[in-house]
């Protein structure tokens, strides 16, 4: 979690930026377990020996590649693979550390976590580019409309704004006006707090590959934020199945439970079982039914696999609720009208 203080008192400038460099770290960190991810259909192109090191590479530092975002965004603004130089080496390693433990919390063993940083940032430099490449250029080529849709959407909201703007961008931007902050939730354990004032750019990357949640990075007085691309509002009357499922869901008595627990941090099913006193059966049972509404994901860590709230999920079915009204009301207004004009219309004669 990020948190910016002293609002009213700064002005940074607001840009977007687009990122080949961050997009192969983000679908390089995907821990999804939905068959039908674009991503893993991506990474399914990678070589066998990119593969094998990649997964010597998660054994060794899980989330290594997320952690090589703030160095990329650091020596390149998220442009390029400036990182892999090799007069960078040693401060790709310091970030990487920082990185690790503002997500995950302060190392019990530094000097072996710094070890491991070196470690993967060797294997890194050879498979980041060669995914970058093979697997997610051609998927940014194919997707170049929307993703610069996308771009020029996020710039309509922010360009020239105030910096509490950014509460429009994503469900996970809170804007606090009683004290003056945004609150930004990832799906870091850490806490980070940051002066507005002390910032002199805050560049927002739409990237399809950063799933349900969003990416910080800081750069000295810059602070970047990687959010999946805007979706227009859905139609609510083609959506009906999915406000059932989610109303549905939270319905059960132990529905509303779970995802506020998941909210918090995320948790196993056994985690959940001991915190609500129930076997793991019934727990596994609501999160399946959690899951298909779009309100709960499931990620995988090593052995274990963690369910989280998907905030994006809980804010469609919040929005999808409170537009029926309006649906239903225009639906009445039209058919109204029809009715009306078919009154008023002539009535055909005869010759």
């Amino acid at each position: 979690m990020l948190i910016v203080e002293k609002l009213s008192d700064a002005s940074p400038r607001t840009e977007v930026s687009n990122s080949l460099a961050v997009d192969t770290c983000l679908a390089l960190d995907v821990r999804t377990l939905d068959p039908r991810s674009q991503t893993l259909t991506a990474l399914a192109d990678l070589p066998d020996w990119a593969t094998d090191l990649r997964a010597r590479a998660d054994r060794l530092l899980p989330g290594w590649p997320n952690l090589l975002i703030d160095s990329i965004f650091r020596t390149s603004y998220g442009s390029d693979f400036t990182i892999f130089d090799a007069n960078e080496n040693a401060h790709v390693v310091d970030d990487m550390t920082a990185a690790y433990q503002r997500i995950n919390g302060e190392a019990a063993d530094q000097a072996r976590l710094t070890e491991r940083c070196a470690e993967v940032l060797i294997i890194a430099r050879r498979i980041v580019p060669a995914a970058a490449y093979s697997s997610i250029a051609p998927v940014r080529t194919a997707d170049r409309y929307r993703r610069n849709s996308a771009s020029e959407h996020l710039a309509t909201l922010l360009l020239d704004k105030p910096i509490r703007a950014l509460a429009s961008i994503s469900p996970r931007i809170f804007h606090d006006p009683d004290n003056d902050r945004l609150v930004l939730a990832d799906h870091g354990q850490g806490i980070d707090v940051v002066d507005a004032t002390d910032l002199s750019t805050v560049t927002v990357i739409p990237s399809r590959f950063v799933g349900h949640g969003l990416s910080i990075t800081r750069a000295e007085d810059r602070l970047g934020i990687v959010v999946p691309p805007p979706h227009h509002p859905l139609d609510v009357a083609s959506d009906v199945t999915r406000i059932e499922a989610g109303v549905r869901a939270l319905g059960n008595e132990h529905g509303l439970r779970i995802v506020m627990l998941c909210l918090r941090k995320p948790h196993t099913t056994s985690e959940l079982g001991s915190l609500m006193h129930l076997t793991p059966a019934p727990v596994s049972r609501q999160l399946k039914r959690l899951e298909c509404a779009g309100l709960i994901t499931a990620r995988r860590r090593g052995r274990y696999v963690d369910y989280l709230t998907t905030i994006e999920g809980c804010d469609l079915l919040g929005r999808n609720i409170s537009r029926l009204p309006e649906q239903v009301n225009r639906a009445t207004a039209d058919e109204a009208l029809r009715r009306h004009s078919s009154r008023a219309s002539p009535s055909p004669t005869a010759d």
